[in-house]
């Protein structure tokens, strides 16, 4: 993160995209493939940034992206220290008290991550009583949570629950589906010791940028942009290139 990225997080609040200024500050977590992760290089790449940098480019704006915990976006947010969300952050009523959200972009799953030898739980009935990791604060953690019969073992990234599962140290993990395909994947440990046994649509719903409900300008600016993209067929050739 470069030193202007870090004046600008410790700043405190600064007045609004909305206004005056000519960039867009945009708070996400870089654990979250294929939406956003950390490429090769070590530089920030996936759906949502290659989202963002066209809209950027739409609204004739610089796109400044601010990597940081999940569970302190929306603090941020609201905070005035950046200006929205992209974060694989789905929409849900909880989350609407907080903020605005922009029009949705893609619709997720939930799944079910245990060891490949392992039998159960393949089933959500199933995590009754298991030991179940998550990462902190998402609509996976919220659901297990509200239950009370799941043991919950929370995690700041989703990685670092998938390897607890590994371990031995907890029964599976419940996260985002999309996520789940995408880490078994690129990472050969993770891919030859953990499978999905359970993949469908539990509590991931509709995912969409999150901004200040002060910023209406803004949010119309995201929700034409979006329109635009869509109409000329950008949104489809993302979806193909990350989600094919």
């Amino acid at each position: 993160m470069s030193v202007i990225l870090i004046a600008l997080f410790l700043c405190g609040p600064c007045p609004s995209v909305s206004g005056a200024s000519d960039v867009l500050r945009v708070g996400t977590e870089s654990t979250f493939p294929p939406f956003v992760f950390r490429d090769q290089s070590g530089d920030l790449a996936g759906f949502e940034i290659d989202l963002l940098q066209a809209i950027a480019l739409r609204l004739d704006k610089e796109v400044r992206f601010m990597d940081m915990a999940f569970d302190a976006l929306l603090p941020s947010l609201s905070g005035g220290r950046i200006d929205l969300i992209a974060a694989g952050l789905s929409i849900t009523p909880e989350r609407l008290k907080r903020a605005a959200f922009s029009k949705p972009y893609f619709f997720s799953r939930d799944a079910i991550v245990v060891r490949i030898e392992d039998k159960v739980p393949g089933k959500m009935d199933e995590l009754a009583g298991k030991t179940v990791t998550v990462q902190v604060r998402t609509i996976q953690d919220d659901h297990l949570t509200s239950r009370g019969d799941v043991k919950v073992v929370r995690y700041e990234r989703s990685g670092e629950a998938l390897r607890a599962v590994l371990s031995g140290e907890a029964d599976a993990a419940f996260m985002d589906g999309t996520a789940a395909e995408r880490f078994l994947k690129d990472d050969e440990v993770l891919g030859t010791g953990l499978r999905i046994s359970f993949s469908g649509r539990v509590t991931s719903d509709a995912m969409g940028l999150a901004v200040r409900k002060i910023d209406s300008d803004l949010l119309e600016q995201l929700n034409s942009a979006i329109d635009a993209l869509s109409s000329e067929g950008y949104m489809e050739e993302l979806r193909k290139k990350w989600f094919d």
